[in-house]
């Protein structure tokens, strides 16, 4: 079972996005391995790499602010450009018990992005506790 929660808010140039996910295998399901949540990428603890963090119960929250920064040209190619950052916390846990305050892994990012024609071009770098970093360049949808 899992549950989702992603809200925005925007004033201006700024916006502010919030959200958290939740989630848990049932009782038995803990051995099958291809039911388990995946943690890691942007912002997912932005730090690791993409889904290098897998377990049978989640928990992952994350802040994310961003400011439309000016536009770059005119006519055709007349397309947004935004700055951000994120601030994230979660783990994926063996036992269901073990998720805690204590044992939640930090982690952030930062972030450019360009509205294209094709979706949002973004080029990002994160970092996590432990000394983890990540680089990211991608095209398309990235809250999820």
């Amino acid at each position: 079972i899992s549950a989702n929660y992603l809200g925005t808010r925007s004033f201006g140039r700024n916006t502010f996005a919030a959200g958290v996910q939740l989630g848990s295998t049932f009782a038995g399901e803990e051995d099958a391995i291809q039911d388990f949540y995946r943690l890691g990428g942007f912002l997912r603890l932005s730090g690791f790499q993409r889904e290098e963090l897998t377990g049978p119960h989640l928990a992952l929250g994350h802040l994310v602010y961003y400011r439309r920064i000016g536009e770059t040209g005119g006519g055709l190619f007349d397309w947004p450009f935004y700055a951000g950052g994120s601030i994230e916390a979660g783990n994926v846990f063996d036992d269901r018990g073990a998720a805690a305050l204590d044992s939640l892994l930090l982690g952030g990012s930062l972030f450019l992005g360009l509205d294209t024609y094709l979706g949002p071009l973004y080029l990002a770098s994160g970092f996590a506790e432990g000394g983890e970093q990540a680089f990211y360049l991608f095209l398309g949808q990235t809250f999820n």
